[in-house]
Order: C-alpha cells, then structure tokens, then sequence
C-alpha cells in the first residue's frame, strides 16, 4: 500500500471488529456478504452508469477503505485518496435461458470472496435484459455500510447520474461528513460505565434461551430460509398498536419473538441478540454519512405470566431507553462478563432498513424489485423486512443445524403470538404463550409412549399405506422392531392407497387392530397432473372421515427443494393443518420426519433418478433412517422398556486418536473386537447402543467406513453426539433425542 496514497487511519467499530474476526476466522465465507439486485425499467447509458457509481465511491470514504490486521496492535481501517471499484455491463438481450445466466452470475459473484486486506469492497454489475429493460447487482462486505447506508448511496448515485444526463460533464456531488467523524466519537466513550451498564442489564438471568437445534448433520453451513407475511390488514393493526403505545413496530416483534424464545426453553426470562440503528444523534450529520453504524445488542424479555402484553411492552421499551446511550458496546465484550461467555446469544434477530426502490422525474428509468441476499456468522437468524403495504420475517438458518419442520413450527408460533396481541388487549402472556403454542408441539414418541400398551406377546400388525412406493419398507421396519424382540406382521398395502385405506369400511386399516400408517407427501400428485390444494383438502377429508378403531400414525416429509420455494411453503401450510386434524383424532399422532430425521448424517436426501422410474422420492440410505425412526415410535407405542448403553470411541472402541492417527491408523486390536462383539449382543438383545464422543464427527464415521478390523457399523448406533460438548451434555442430548430419562443411560 502506497502511504502517499493515505488519506486517514483509524480503528474498527466493535461490529467492524467482528466482522472481519469472522472473516478471517469463521467456515462461512458468505457471512456478511451482502448481494443487493434490482430491475429497472427504462433507458440507461452504461458509460454514464458507470460514472454515476464511480463518482459515489470518490464521495464515500468507505468505498476506498481497506482493514489492516497484520504488525498492528489493533485492526485498523485505512482509506485510500481514490480507489478502484468492480464494474461490468453484460449484454444479455440475445441469451437464451436468461434468468439461468443471471442467477449463474449471481452465484459466481457470491462465490467471489472480498479481500478486506486489498479490495475492490465494491462491484457493481449492469445487466441488460431488453431494449428497456436492466437488471443490477451491487455487491459489497457488511463491514462497510448498513441497511440506512444503502438508501443514502442510492440517493446519491440518482443524483449523479441525473447530473450526468443532463451536462454530459463532470459530475458535482457535494462533499459527505466523514465516517470517521463517527469513529473519533465512538473512541471517546466511556467503555467502562456501558460495560457495567450492561453487566446490570443481564444480572439474575438464569441461563442463556437458545433457538433449539439438534446436533449438527454435518459440520459447514448451507443456508435455509423461511418466508412469513403478515396481511396488510394484520401489519396495519401491529402499526395502530404501536401508536397507541407509543412505540416501534419493531419493540413489538421483539417482545413477541422474546415469548416465543422463552416458550421454547420453558423459561419467562429469554434474552437474544437484535440490531439497533447506533447513529448517535451527539455526532453532527450522523444521518448522510455512509458506513457501518449498527450493532447488535442483548435484548431481555423478562415476564411475569399475568402481565398484559402492553405492559410487558413498555417494560422492555424503558430498559431498552435506558440504555441506548450505549448501544456502540461490543457485543462480544458485553457477553465475556456474564457468566455463559460467547453461550449466551446464539441467534440475531433484525429490523432491516433497506430502500425498496425509486424514480424521479427527471431520470429517465424507475427502480423496482429490491432484493439483497445477506446473512450473518449465526446458525439461525430472523429478518424483519417492511414493505409498502405489509410486514414480513424472513427465517434464515443452518440446515446442517436445524430443519425446516422446526423453523415453520417457530415461525407460526411467533404469527401466533402477533395475532393474538393485536386481537386483545387483555389476554395475559401466560393466556398468549400457551394460546400460540402450535397444535401438535410434542413430538409423536412421546405422545405414543404414553399409551402404556405391550405388544411383547403377541404380534403387532402394522398396516402402511403411502402416496408413494414403500414396498421395501416393510422388511426394514419389521427388522428394527424385531431387533428389540417385538413380534409385528408389517403389511404394505396397495400403490397409493392412502385415500381408500381410510375411508373404505373393508380396507386393511378399517379391520386391523393394531397400528395404521399414513405416509403422505401432497405434491405427489403432480406426478399425475393433479390440483396440490385440492389433493390437500382430499387428505383432510379423508383424515376427518378415518374408520379405523386402531391408532393411526400420519407421517410427513422433507420438502423437495425440486418443487421451488412458493409451493413448498403452500405445502407446510396444508401440513400443519394436517397436524391439528391428526391431533383432534382419539389415536391420532403425527411423526414428521423432516424433524425427526434431522440427526441422522445423510449426504443425499432425495434421489430424482429411483423417483422419475419408481415413483421412491428419497435415497437408499435415508430410506432407511425413516424406517429406523418409524420404528422408534411403534417402539414408543407398544411400550418397550429398553436400556442404552453409551459409549465413546478413541481409546474405547480402538485405541489411539482417530483425528491424529487417520481412519486406518487406530489399532482394532482383540480385546477392542472383544468389546465390540459384546456390544452387537446386547443390541441383539434389545438394548440400544448410542455414541457419546469429543470427536470430529468426519474423522470417527470414517473408521467405522474404512477400517477393515471394525466389526461394529454406523448402523448398528441408533443415535451419536460426535462433537466437542461435554459428556454430560452429550448424555443429555441422546435422553433428550430418544425420549427417556437418564436412568435409561448405561455408559
């Protein structure tokens, strides 16, 4: 770096800090990467375009800021007196296949790390689609500018371009305060009375609200999402209760996701992390400068069961005033003085403040359909995005951490509670917790373990009847149940038969007295040209008119990311309706198998190829974990007493370090076959064997695979925590994940 080409130095905002720790450290490279796009419509001239773009960047001095972080005592932030950024117009009018193109650019810039070190931070693409029609991409890091940054840049680049136009000459923007003014500020806080003012904030909280996740599939994140709208007409009602209590819209979503939180980790004290705008009014002209002013700061929803809304409102809105003075702290040095250190948050939750588009008269285009692709470091993330005419969350998440099933239940549970506290004013938070709660909130284990029945002398007949192929179900299932010395006669009935199984008075379910089984997947009927909505109704009808006197089991699927998102999300509305209709039944219990099956480590869910031939939309090897889990709960059902026996790995099943030594490096020696035969008797037995291990998970199932002196498989282990948690967590995780209590543990 030339220093003659230095205009000023100095450090990194708390949030600037963390970002580029993350940057530097973290596995995602797409955290904070922000992807904007927009479409226009009209005339433009990429040659003006361009300089329109170019005269923003000499305006802002973040766009010309690199972040050092080498031989210096503290990162620092050096910007530059001029500096490059991307520009590219691609011509795409005559392309076939279009859209695909665009979003292969899209991709390819996303797969396109930013180097914080040397930049360009800032790429600008200016794809023409039409005669009159553009669409752009406008990339750049998170650790340069905020969602009210956006809509200032966009101003000014209107403006420029505008004056383009019409001279034709060099471009005059007025100068922009500097971001720097902001940092001098920050600078000269006192740290350590908002250090203790946050210390203060946080005391008496008795243990960190994590959004509840299994263990990991696999290690890596790939991103997930959500779409909840509200109705204009419920968005409205949120802004008339908001005036009313003279608050934001946003302090009521975060008392309401604090319900939901707190409701999933059976506490009335949750606490979450949530960004604030941080423009400082003390700073002159903090409203037009450009950069990284937000930050994220613990939020606590702390209640008392017959506390109205209202009050709880205005409880969370003074503490939050309180400390708005300081809100610049790190987020990270508030969480290294409670006792849970970086345990404490594990989630965001975000108000966003993006431009949804514009025109002006004299520019001879308008903009439309402003979208950004933008997620953080967490596993699980929401979005609150105003619109023009109604409000709506997007839930982001890890779906090697967590599934879609639990993050639509979370979804419609947080709909719940912003239903309720706009429909009464007088509900109490215990009434809204326990009103919001969804239908079926417990998985089907533990519904059916209560029945308390025993099958274990005489044989079960269990009756499956799917929308799909399952005639190589019924051997799996029967050895499952077989292995824990449970009798059963699995009959797998006719090619979708779903609607007859239940509805005919002679079918096999309407005569089995043992257990029925509906597998059901409503987009199946495309396969036949058939209507979803309609073939969803059909499967309710049918569940309101079930005749069997045996229990009936409805098992739901993972969605088929084939289908596209919007008849996905049509899909887990009708499935939840389902749920509710299952629930309503005397013996009716659900199982869905997208939560259920989310521990077991599967690269290939679904298999297009044995689907298109053989209508069997799923993989070999997950086809067997919906077998395992099915007979989990018929397990559950016929009340099976069994024992776990826990074990570890390194130096227990073979000695030495499998991350040290390799897969084929671990000594199986007699004594470790030894071990091992004794454990596949006492699975033959009916026990079941469990896996609790400070590991990596890769490194361990990778001995099970390729060492040839293994005698013991992946398959014989009904559940693994490989990870780097304490014993005693692990332990907790598989009574947790197998529905039993400790004592059921042998380790």
């Amino acid at each position: 770096m030339d220093k003659k080409q230095v205009k000023n130095i100095y450090p990194l905002t708390p949030l600037q800090e963390g970002m580029l720790f993350h940057a530097l450290h973290g596995e995602n490279s797409h955290a904070y990467f922000e992807q904007a796009y927009y479409r226009i419509k009209g005339q433009v001239d990429a040659a003006l375009f361009e300089k329109a773009w170019a005269e923003v960047v000499a305006r802002h001095d973040i766009f010309r800021t690199r972040f050092v972080h080498h031989n210096v005592p503290r990162p620092l932030q050096v910007v530059l007196k001029s500096g490059p950024f991307h520009f590219e117009y691609c011509d795409m009018r005559n392309i076939s296949h279009q859209q695909e193109q665009i979003a292969q650019l899209k991709q390819r810039d996303l797969a396109t790390p930013f180097d914080l070190t040397k930049g360009p931070l800032f790429r600008v693409y200016l794809i023409q689609c039409a005669d009159a029609e553009y669409q752009v991409v406008m990339s750049f890091h998170h650790i340069l500018m905020d969602g009210w940054s956006v809509g200032i840049v966009a101003h000014d680049f209107m403006t420029a371009y505008q004056q383009a136009v019409n001279k034709q000459t060099s471009v005059n923007l007025i100068p922009a305060p500097p971001y720097a003014n902001y940092v001098k500020w920050l600078e000269a806080q006192d740290k350590s009375a908002a250090k203790q003012a946050w210390v203060d904030y946080l005391a008496g909280l008795a243990k960190p609200t994590p959004v509840p996740m299994g263990p990991p599939l696999q290690s890596g994140y790939q991103v997930g999402e959500y779409a909840l709208h509200l109705t204009p007409e419920h968005t409205k009602a949120l802004h008339q209760l908001a005036q009313r209590q003279q608050v934001t819209v946003n302090r009521i979503v975060q008392c309401a996701w604090g319900l939901v939180l707190g409701s999933l980790n059976q506490s009335s004290d949750a606490v979450f992390a949530a960004t604030v705008s941080g423009r400082a009014p003390e700073v002159v002209q903090v409203e037009k400068m450009v950069g990284l002013f937000i930050n994220a700061v613990p939020v606590r929803v702390n209640w008392q069961g017959q506390q109205t809304f209202n009050q709880l409102l205005q409880q969370v809105h003074q503490q939050q005033v309180g400390l708005q003075n300081y809100h610049y702290t790190s987020l990270a040095e508030i969480q290294a003085e409670t006792p849970y250190r970086q345990q404490l948050l594990d989630h965001v939750l975000v108000f966003e403040n993006y431009p949804v588009g514009g025109e002006s008269e004299e520019l001879p285009f308008q903009i439309d359909d402003f979208a950004v692709y933008e997620h953080t470091h967490y596993d699980f993330e929401i979005q609150a995005i105003p619109e023009a005419d109604h409000l709506w969350f997007r839930l982001r998440f890890n779906e090697h951490k967590t599934g879609l099933a639990e993050v639509t239940a979370i979804a419609q549970q947080l709909l719940g509670v912003l239903e309720l506290v706009t429909g009464s004013e007088t509900l109490t938070l215990e009434q809204i917790v326990e009103a919001s709660l969804p239908a079926v909130s417990k998985p089907a284990v533990s519904k059916l373990a209560s029945s308390k029945l025993s099958f274990s002398k005489q044989e079960l007949r269990l009756c499956l009847a799917a929308s799909f192929t399952v005639d190589n179900w019924g051997e799996g299932v029967d050895a499952w149940l077989s292995a824990f010395a449970v009798r059963s006669e699995v009959v797998v009935c006719g090619y979708n038969q779903v609607f007859q199984q239940l509805l005919n008075h002679n079918s096999e379910f309407a005569t089995n007295s043992g257990l029925n089984v509906a597998l059901i997947r409503i987009e199946d009927v495309l396969r036949e040209g058939g209507d979803v909505e309609q073939q969803a109704q059909l499967y309710m009808d049918a569940i309101k008119g079930y005749q069997g006197q045996a229990p009936l089991i409805v098992g739901l699927f993972p969605r088929d990311p084939a289908f596209g998102i919007e008849l996905n999300e049509r899909v887990n509305a009708w499935e939840q309706q389902i749920k509710s209709l299952v629930s309503e039944l005397p013996n009716g219990y659900v199982i869905d198998f997208a939560s259920a099956c989310q521990h077991y480590s599967v690269d290939t869910v679904f298999d297009a190829l044995t689907n298109e031939q053989g209508h069997i939309p799923f993989s070999e090897s997950y086809t067997r974990n919906l077998e395992r889990e099915l007979a989990r709960t018929v397990l559950a059902y016929v009340g099976h007493r069994h024992k776990v026996i826990v074990t570890d790995l390194d130096n227990t099943l073979w000695q030495g370090v499998c991350a040290e030594e390799g897969a084929t490096g671990v000594i199986v020696s007699d004594d470790h076959q030894a071990l091992q035969r004794w454990l596949k008797e006492k699975r033959d037995q009916g026990f079941l064997l469990a896996i609790a291990s400070k590991n990596n998970e890769h490194d361990a199932w990778s001995v099970f695979e390729q060492h040839p002196d293994m005698l013991l498989t992946k398959d014989d282990f009904v559940w693994a925590e490989i990870n780097w948690q304490p014993k005693s967590t692990s332990m907790q995780a598989i009574a947790e994940g197998l529905n039993l209590g400790l004592d059921s543990l042998v380790f």
